[in-house]
């Protein structure tokens, strides 16, 4: 008897099968080449011309056109998947054009000017809480209120000047009284928008320019502001209504709700997160759960499911029901600002709902597509929106997630009562939910991980615990909105239930994060781990679609696919020589060293402007490069300013151990106090240095302390640094704290001699009464580093008189971080960030 061969997946196979999922979802095949060209253009797109795109796309039309009449089938779609490609370079160019030749953005210079300008807002001013410590001085502390501003004109120079263009509005305080829409005067400096100074660092100047935005307006007080004229005043109604809903309700809110809870319910119901302090950010985020605080598709999801059984209940006919549901989701659109996210699912829903009204069905993957096509067309830079991604993602994970894992249902009894009814459709709700809960974090964990270096597994226990609270909450909330509107009576009593409601979920969030395991910091993983990562989903999809014989192996295949791409993740990367990298943090100081046996050291982490800035620096730089943990920090002694980012550190990177001289237990500070009970929550080893002291990191690499011996006791923490002096290659690296005149003189009474050094990073952040004539005299230095706030081009004359042999002076304030390699045949490369080229040192 012959048995019947199983089937074989042949290439033609596996190609018709994607040409069927093609016709399934004709939408995919203009919107992925026409997000790969908008992709392209920007990154090609500052150093090329745009005449050859537009000349390759006129061709590629006219070939289209003619393949068309032709009824070329796959010649067409092949001329049409170029002409979107080149489409999306064209439309992100254009995007990018000044709106007329008035733009701002010709204002704009290296330095910084005074200026008055007069336009109108067209976000609604957010005011920024700082995120510093306890101990932070109360200047540390003013929040910043920050907006867009659309300018009209601006005055210079004592004339007024006709200009276009939108600039940042960012203002020191709160206490703005202007709203979107307004029309104000304000007094500030103009400047361009700051770039990326740091590795890895968020570049916001991109981010600027993604949101339209070519200028950065300061003004140093809400004094400074003054309101021309209010939307009504201009005749402009479609400002004014949105704003009235706002200042109504949040006059509720704060006389009807817990003081807690009116930020978070601003936050949830008109996306408004002007009070949201940074720790409730920081929970959010960490235990994955940020999606329910800012207004999202779920918020939309939530109130169409909220208005279909509204409507229902109160025997709206089913034809007019979509028809209104539209008008309210738009509404409720416009009322939250118009973010991607919410667009993103009032269009999804205009898509399902017209399709419902014609009669014509269509896959949900195809009016994804459909979505974003229309969303990336009205503006290509939405491509680059980080919310906007993690919406189309997430949605991407529950169309995903519905594939891979079919949603079964438990039957309950034939025979069963109320009470088994009610437990059977609640398991299978709860295993609905958790399956598509795991399947949106599988799908997106690797893109968070990618942006926000952190994974949250508990976010896969909570979001399925929250889940239905924050469905009765939300109803809850809206129903207690339109009432607020039609009957006020009935909104003070839904107001109960409502804030009850929001406790409840701001304790479960907050016990969450308290835990503490469910958070994981981690770097951004390289391309080939997507690749493998989402080849490995694209197996468990695909093999299900296939014959019995192949799909067993699905799960097999997959988790071999899964194992190596975690595998070769954990494989160490390769070091070779030793770097030095001094970060931009400001005021402050923050010099990483990675040993050639890949062991690392940070030798402070600091900045007045907050302790946060330098632990950012540090972390995003190691993160991007692939690296995680510090084997030894090194505090040069108890300025704030050099050590308050450890203890933010100390809650993402792991960190061995500390180090410092006697003389920084000065316990009478209090920043002193909170970092060694920091450090005794987190159980690292603290040890002290003093001179003749060696750091045993990497046998290769002398690490030696030079200063101050234990009995040394100066009147200044300054005098007290502890300097650090590095050898390798024949390469000598001086690090030198805020040692000042009174400790260069007892250093230099410690060594007795002079002694050259290729680096030496400039004391107390270059201050001329501590970078005298002994200091540089007795080290010679080839390179300086200043780590400061402030650059004076006329200090250049000063520092070439100190170093008349030396080769360069990087200050961070101009050059950004500066990276120095000395490889192991002594060669030393200088590169400074913001630099095009390197600087070697014979």
């Amino acid at each position: 008897m012959s048995s019947t061969p199983p089937p074989v997946l042949s290439p033609p196979a596996l190609l018709q099968q994607l040409l069927h999922f093609l016709r399934q979802n004709p939408l995919l095949l203009p919107l992925l080449p026409y997000a790969a060209g908008v992709y392209l253009w920007e990154q090609v797109g500052p150093a090329s011309s745009i005449l050859p795109v537009a000349i390759l796309w006129l061709l590629a039309l006219a070939g289209w056109i003619y393949a068309l009449r032709r009824q070329w089938g796959a010649g067409t779609r092949g001329l049409l998947c170029l002409l979107c490609f080149l489409f999306g370079m064209l439309r992100l160019y254009d995007a990018y054009l000044p709106a007329s030749p008035d733009d701002i953005s010709g204002m704009l210079a290296e330095e910084r000017r005074l200026v008055r300008v007069e336009g109108r807002l067209t976000s609604s001013p957010v005011v920024k809480q700082k995120s510093v410590n306890e101990t932070a001085p109360d200047w540390q502390r003013v929040p910043a209120t920050n907006g867009h501003l659309a300018i009209e004109r601006i005055q210079a120079n004592g004339n007024w000047y006709p200009l276009t263009g939108k600039v940042w509005l960012t203002i020191r305080g709160d206490g703005l009284t202007a709203e979107r829409g307004d029309r104000i005067a304000a007094t500030g400096w103009l400047e361009a928008p700051f770039t990326t100074s740091n590795p890895g660092e968020f570049d916001f100047r991109t981010w600027l320019r993604h949101e339209g935005i070519t200028g950065v307006l300061r003004v140093k007080e809400t004094e400074s502001i003054d309101v021309l004229a209010t939307p009504r005043a201009q005749s402009r109604p479609e400002t004014d209504w949105t704003n009235q809903i706002r200042r109504r309700w949040k006059a509720f809110a704060s006389e009807h709700l817990t003081e807690e809870n009116q930020s978070l319910a601003a936050a949830m119901i008109l996306g408004v997160r002007d009070d949201i302090v940074p720790d409730q950010i920081e929970q959010f985020t960490q235990t994955g759960t940020m999606h329910f605080l800012a207004v999202s598709g779920l918020h939309v999801g939530i109130l169409v499911l909220f208005l279909f059984g509204a409507g229902r209940l109160v025997g709206i006919p089913t034809f007019w029901l979509p028809h209104i549901v539209l008008i309210v989701i738009w509404l409720y659109a416009f009322i939250t600002d118009m973010n991607p996210p919410v667009m993103r699912a009032s269009l999804l829903a205009t898509f399902l709902f017209l399709g419902r009204i014609l009669i014509r069905r269509s896959s949900l993957l195809n009016l994804l597509a459909l979505a974003g096509l229309v969303l990336l067309v009205i503006d290509p830079r939405m491509l680059f929106n980080v919310g906007a991604q993690l919406s189309f993602l997430a949605v991407g994970g529950i169309i995903w997630g519905a594939t891979t894992f079919p949603l079964t249902k438990n039957r309950a009894p034939v025979e069963s009562g109320r009470l088994s009814w009610t437990m059977h459709w609640t398991g299978n709700y709860l295993k609905s939910l958790t399956q598509l809960t795991f399947a949106i974090w599988l799908f997106t964990a690797p893109i968070v991980l990618a942006l926000f270096h952190f994974i949250a597994p508990i976010g896969l226990l909570i979001n399925v615990l929250l889940s239905p609270l924050v469905l009765f909450m939300l109803w809850a909330g809206y129903l207690m909105s339109i009432a607020i509107y039609v009957f006020p009576p009935l909104a003070i009593l839904l107001a109960y239930p409502f804030d009850f409601l929001l406790s409840l979920f701001r304790l479960i969030i907050e016990q969450a994060h308290a835990s503490g395991w469910g958070t994981w910091y981690a770097p951004a993983p390289p391309l080939w781990f997507f690749i493998l990562y989402y080849l490995g989903l694209a197996i468990f999809t695909l093999g299900r679609r296939a014959p019995f014989h192949y799909a067993r192996w699905r799960w097999p295949a997959g988790g071999a696919v899964f194992v190596l791409a975690f595998a070769l993740l954990a494989i160490p990367t390769p070091t070779s020589g030793l770097t030095v990298t001094v970060f931009n943090v400001g005021h402050g100081s923050a010099v990483l060293i990675e040993y050639p046996n890949g062991r690392r050291m940070l030798y402070d982490c600091g900045s007045i402007d907050g302790g946060n800035h330098a632990a950012r620096a540090v972390e995003n730089s190691l993160w991007n490069e692939g690296k995680h943990g510090i084997d030894s920090l090194v505090i040069s002694h108890a300025d704030v300013d050099h050590f308050n980012g450890a203890m933010d550190l100390f809650d993402k990177i792991p960190v061995a151990s500390v180090c410092c001289s006697p003389q920084f237990l000065d316990f009478g500070q209090a920043a002193v106090n909170e970092l060694i009970t920091k450090l005794d929550a987190n159980q690292i080893p603290f040890s002290l240095l003093q001179a003749e002291d060696s750091l045993l990191i990497d046998p290769e690499v002398v690490t030696k302390v030079l200063y101050p011996d234990s009995e040394t006791r100066l009147n200044q923490d300054n005098d007290h640094s502890l300097v650090l002096l590095l050898e390798y290659a024949g390469r000598r690296i001086l690090l030198t704290g805020d040692l000042e005149l009174e400790g260069q003189e007892h250093l230099q009474y410690l060594l007795q001699k002079r002694l050259p050094v290729d680096l030496l990073t400039a004391p107390h952040h270059g201050a001329r009464e501590a970078n005298g004539t002994l200091l540089y005299e007795q080290f010679s230095p080839r390179f300086v580093t200043v780590s400061s706030s402030h650059y004076a081009p006329d200090s250049e004359e000063e520092w070439r008189e100190r170093l008349p042999d030396g080769e360069a002076v990087f200050h961070t304030r101009k050059h950004g971080a500066v990276r120095f390699v000395i490889n192991a045949e002594g060669q030393m490369t200088a590169t400074p960030f913001l630099a095009e080229e390197p600087r070697l040192s014979p």
